[in-house]
């Protein structure tokens, strides 16, 4: 069963995949921000701390912002699709 928690590994492994995605696109978390129509704070929960979850909706639409494949981030998180 996948745990919703966003301390659990697959969570944990889906935030580093989006960080190392932003990161080799030189891409900071402030422009992610500004793309999202989101504050700084905000994101940087999703990526640091886990202190925020996204939603679907959301997922992609940083997927989108980062210029990111959103299937390859599941795979990569070791979700079952």
């Amino acid at each position: 069963m996948l745990r919703t928690s966003p301390h659990s590994q697959e969570y944990n492994r889906l935030r580093k995949w989006l960080k190392d995605q932003r990161i080799s696109g030189d891409i900071s978390i402030r422009e992610v921000a500004d793309r999202l129509g989101d504050n700084f704070q905000m994101v940087a929960k999703i990526e640091e701390s886990g202190g925020r979850k996204l939603e679907l909706f959301e997922y992609f639409r940083y997927c989108e912002a980062i210029g990111a494949d959103a299937l390859e981030g599941l795979r990569y998180s070791r979700i079952k699709i």
